[in-house]
């Protein structure tokens, strides 16, 4: 696994509130309706806070997600229920006209190819030295939160 420069990261990202702050209709009506309604996995929650100081995570997302509980899902690991440090490249393009590249960059970053992404969304978990400790792609498995399953692929390092 590559290791990563958090500090250029964190200069090459924003916050997961801009982020969500930044999502143009229907994204924001649907966001907030979630948000109403959800549960946070407060064991799991309670559970990454022990691990906060020494995480970082880093998402990648598409301008337009797909699935309208993804910024839902960023807002359980937003750092002020975790805290975590949490960053977004957001506004992720194809590249329609190159079938052999995924992305086009810019505008989006060199990152999706150093951190090999492939779908989006996806969640890189790292160390705060920078070692990836974890990937989830789209979704977390189907038996667990986002909380849940972050906190499954910290233990298992």
């Amino acid at each position: 696994m590559v290791m990563a420069n958090l500090k250029v990261m964190t200069r090459r990202t924003v916050s997961v509130d801009n982020y969500l702050n930044g999502l143009t209709a229907p994204f924001p009506n649907k966001y907030s309706e979630r948000k109403r309604t959800f549960k946070l996995d407060e064991e799991a929650v309670h559970r990454l806070k022990d691990y906060a100081k020494d995480m970082v995570i880093v998402v990648f997302s598409s301008s337009k997600p797909k699935q309208a509980h993804w910024q839902h899902s960023l807002y359980t690991i937003q750092p002020k229920e975790t805290g975590m440090k949490v960053r977004v490249f957001g506004r992720l393009k194809t590249d329609p006209s190159n079938p052999e590249e995924r992305w086009r960059i810019p505008p989006s970053p060199p990152e999706v190819e150093t951190f090999s992404v492939h779908q989006s969304p996806q969640i890189i978990i790292f160390d705060k030295r920078g070692k990836q400790l974890g990937t989830i792609i789209e979704n977390p498995t189907p038996a667990n939160t986002l909380e849940e399953e972050i906190f499954q692929l910290i233990q298992q390092e």
